[in-house]
């Protein structure tokens, strides 16, 4: 599954929030909902593809800085 796919499912269930986690489906919030998804578990490696690619998207589009990330997180210079 790529990003595409994913946030299409996203858009079309009129969800705000995504959440994906490494060996399970990926979760959509629809105003307090947390619901399923009918997408196979997404293991670690696709975790990582996928928030490296949404994160290169928004850096690359100025919606999102390095400033703006978790004091703690690590984020890879590749960013």
């Amino acid at each position: 599954m790529d990003k595409t796919e994913l946030l299409s499912l996203q858009f079309g269930v009129g969800a705000s929030g995504l959440q994906i986690t490494a060996g399970m489906p990926s979760l959509n919030r629809v105003d307090i909902a947390i619901l399923k998804t009918d997408v196979s578990e997404i293991d670690h490696e696709q975790v990582h593809s996928l928030i490296s690619e949404i994160m290169k998207d928004l850096l690359a589009k100025g919606s999102f800085t390095r400033e703006d990330s978790c004091s703690n997180a690590k984020m890879p210079e590749s960013f």
